[in-house]
């Protein structure tokens, strides 16, 4: 008898295109191995328009030796998206956890650098790594997990975001301090604290990729009392920021990333508590983006549990459920992301926790989100009316970037295309983020037509760029 092989089913309608009037639905790029076995490629652009680095843009990933960078799978996986036309996520700029002592800590001993010298080791870490890819990424989570859980007893004890920090106050295991909140505070003075760190990672972040939209990501974002800190540090930040003389009028948070791991048993397993997030977040003026999203079954790392057509079916319910709250609040959220394509990729394989079986085959709750968007009412989405009027000139050998911006009624993906002539030759068109970049290696007068377009149509105009 023939053996079959598993594989991705590319019949199945694509997530991606099921969803694309109301956000962006991505994935992870996992390592090479899980992307290039079987058709998973094939199957990843099928499904997915986003795509977010597991590991590989991380610190630790790119510059575990201060002065030695590794770009080399790091640019791999921002010219595959490129490529093929998905939004790149950078996955992240500052994390208390896989972050190279050097950033924050004097060499063999947990003693932490001086203010100053954390200042600088973040500029230099965020100027070469954001500015590389600056214009290429669509959104960055700046800053990861800055916050400790905190339960609503605990913040109306205290209802202060910087309290609640990790390394601020309370007991923590070494692993889950945060080193970067240690050093800012070693030469604090006056007004000066740990919490300024989180300032100054968004402030370097808007300097050297002034294209990408700023996330600040964290898990249990549902949870009372870590919800309202959240909530506070993002309103707090941004009113902070309109008195930089840097201020453009953009919010420095931009967005908000709810992780979204979530469980079938246990602790905060009540789904109103994120609606009541949503809510709340939607009423800061930031974006919203499901940034990680899984659901586990239960079991654990050391006792697998085995997916019974009872346990499958109440994962699918709660795939439903949350996913009819993103599709309510889609005139807010960005993104929804899942962590992992097939059960037996998932970093938490135990629990079985994504939409795709060990086999890749569809497991209900697959089919329960297709049932809550076609069952969902229809978006608020108009054409993308391009805002840009004019283009500014380049100068010949000189490097180049400038943001086209179009406007529409939600936050639905928008591609940009050249749709006739010819852009000055050595720039290119990155199609997710609308940047034009490059060094011009020709001068004269360039005329183009530009498109934009969305799940409801698209629109173009005419731009001359002039290279001197």
């Amino acid at each position: 008898m023939e053996t079959i092989k598993p594989g991705w089913d590319l019949n199945l309608a694509s997530l991606a295109g099921s969803f694309d009037r109301y956000f962006y639905f991505g994935n992870i790029y996992s390592n090479q191995t899980k992307m290039t076995s079987y058709n998973t490629m094939d199957a990843y652009l099928h499904h997915f328009n986003a795509v977010t680095a597991e590991n590989d843009h991380k610190v630790a990933s790119i510059a575990n030796i201060r002065g030695m960078w590794n770009f080399n799978t790091a640019d791999r996986i921002v010219e595959w998206a490129e490529e093929n036309n998905l939004a790149m996520i950078g996955h992240n700029l500052v994390w208390h956890s896989q972050s190279p002592v050097w950033l924050t800590t004097h060499a063999g001993s947990e003693e932490p650098l001086s203010r100053s010298e954390a200042i600088e080791n973040m500029e230099l870490y965020i100027s070469t790594v954001a500015g590389r890819y600056a214009g290429r990424i669509y959104s960055w989570d700046v800053l990861n997990e800055a916050l400790l859980d905190i339960n609503e007893s605990e913040w109306r004890q205290n209802p202060d975001w910087r309290a609640h920090m990790r390394s601020a106050g309370r007991g923590l295991e070494a692993a889950n301090k945060s080193q970067w909140y240690n050093a800012f505070a070693n030469g604090s003075v006056g007004d000066e604290g740990g919490s300024d760190y989180v300032y100054y990672a968004y402030r370097f972040a808007r300097i050297y990729d002034p294209f990408a939209i700023l996330y600040y990501n964290d898990y249990n974002d549902h949870v009372p009392g870590k919800r309202d800190a959240i909530a506070q540090m993002v309103t707090d930040i941004n009113k902070q920021w309109e008195s930089d003389r840097l201020y453009d009028g953009r919010l420095l948070i931009e967005g908000i990333g709810m992780q979204g791991h979530y469980n079938l048993f246990g602790w905060m397993t009540e789904l109103f508590h994120v609606r009541n997030a949503l809510e709340l977040y939607s009423q800061t003026g930031a974006r919203i983006s499901i940034t990680e999203w899984d659901i586990l079954m239960g079991g654990s790392a050391a006792n697998p549990i085995e997916p019974t057509p009872g346990l499958l079916e109440a994962q699918a319910a709660r795939y439903r459920e949350l996913a009819g709250y993103y599709l309510e609040y889609s005139a807010f959220i960005e993104r929804v992301t899942l962590w992992g394509k097939a059960d037996h990729q998932s970093w938490r394989a135990w629990a079985n926790p994504l939409l795709f079986d060990s086999s890749f085959n569809a497991k209900p709750a697959y089919f329960a989100l297709l049932e809550a968007v076609n069952n969902a009412e229809p978006p608020n989405i108009s054409l993308p009316a391009i805002s840009t009027e004019k283009i500014s000139g380049a100068v010949l050998g000189e490097y180049y970037a400038f943001k086209m911006t179009a406007l529409q009624n939600n936050y639905a993906p928008i591609l940009w295309s050249l749709r006739s002539g010819s852009l000055p030759p050595g720039l290119r068109l990155i199609g997710r983020t609308g940047v034009i970049l490059g060094t011009p290696d020709a001068r004269g007068s360039f005329t183009f037509s530009l498109e934009a377009a969305n799940a409801t149509g698209s629109s173009s105009r005419e731009f001359t760029l002039i290279v001197q």
